[in-house]
């Protein structure tokens, strides 16, 4: 949620009572979980370590494979900025001889 109240600590305090302290869900706490977030929960809990191990091990790989799916993406994006540069820097340097600007 968006603050457009005062800055001072009252306003402040009172909107993050209302708002941001709220209850925590979690396997401690799971009256505190919503009916979707209770599901996820429960579905996680009634499975093994070694389930969840391979649940994280599956993230992780995926995690890793777009990180170097972005990596590969960023390097060819900052290669066609370098040659959009060049060509900019090219016609510049033509016009600027065109109109005898040197």
């Amino acid at each position: 949620e968006v603050y457009y109240g005062s800055n001072d600590y009252e306003s402040l305090s009172d909107f993050a009572k209302q708002s941001i302290s709220i209850p925590i869900c979690s396997a401690l706490v799971p009256e505190n979980c919503m009916e979707d977030d209770l599901a996820v929960l429960n579905s996680l809990l009634a499975k093994s370590t070694e389930e969840l191990l391979e649940i994280e091990e599956k993230a992780h790989q995926q995690m890793m494979e777009l990180q170097a799916e972005y990596e590969r993406n960023e390097t060819e994006l900052a290669k066609q900025q370098q040659i959009l540069v060049d060509e900019m820097n090219t016609v510049m340097e033509e016009a600027a001889g065109e109109f005898d600007l040197k």
